[in-house]
């Protein structure tokens, strides 16, 4: 599956969502606690909004297709920020 999330198209953004929250049974696949796709509006969401998460950073020749995406709360999402996923991971298992 090739679908882009970050297009100018909100709908095939909320499809690839609604897809991704169900495959992680809803989810984080960062901190494993439940996200939510609630929002107030396009424009604000909650700390625990399923936010794209790319596996790959595009900071390090990662894309926006399907295959390197992943759903993680906003703030988990925010906190990582580009770090490779390994290195994230490895430092909150060392936080405790």
């Amino acid at each position: 599956m090739s679908i882009r999330p970050f297009t100018n198209n909100p709908d095939k953004r909320d499809e690839l969502r609604l897809k991704l929250f169900v495959q992680q049974n809803g989810l984080c696949h960062l901190c494993g606690e439940p996200m939510t796709l609630e929002r107030k509006d396009r424009l604000r969401a909650p700390k625990n909004f399923a936010s794209f998460d790319h596996l790959t950073p595009k900071s390090e020749g990662g894309t926006s297709y399907y295959t390197n995406l992943k759903l993680a709360h906003r703030s988990c999402n925010s906190a990582r920020q580009s770090r490779p996923l390994g290195t994230y991971v490895a430092n909150l298992q060392s936080q405790g």
